[in-house]
């Protein structure tokens, strides 16, 4: 955390909250065209997970080019670092479960 101009200002953070856990957004893929029905029903889908079509389009890319488990972490990390830097205890309360494993069991499975 920064402080403003030392002139009695309120502290700033460093960071701005909506950070990517890869860092900042600087760049842009290619427009993809496809079908408007396939569009909608991306749509339909991230709007299912709580976010919009970008955020969606992100985590799967995020997810196929380094694999769910690394990105679950990343996130997980965030948020400790988040939840930590307030004064909450967080380690006791964050358990990454993949839904899914290679055997095709959730790894919190026996």
């Amino acid at each position: 955390m920064t402080t403003g101009s030392g002139d009695g200002e309120r502290p700033q953070f460093a960071r701005t909250p909506g950070r990517d856990i890869f860092g900042n957004l600087d760049d842009h893929l290619p427009e993809v065209r496809i079908n408007s029905d396939v569009r909608a029903d991306a749509v339909k889908a991230a709007a299912k997970q709580g976010l919009d079509l970008s955020a969606w389009l992100r985590e799967l890319v995020y997810g196929s080019l380094y694999g769910p488990d690394h990105v679950a972490t990343l996130h997980a990390n965030r948020i400790r670092r988040v939840l930590g830097n307030a004064g909450h205890p967080v380690d006791e309360f964050i358990e990454l479960r993949v839904v899914g494993d290679k055997k095709g069991q959730g790894s919190g499975s026996a």
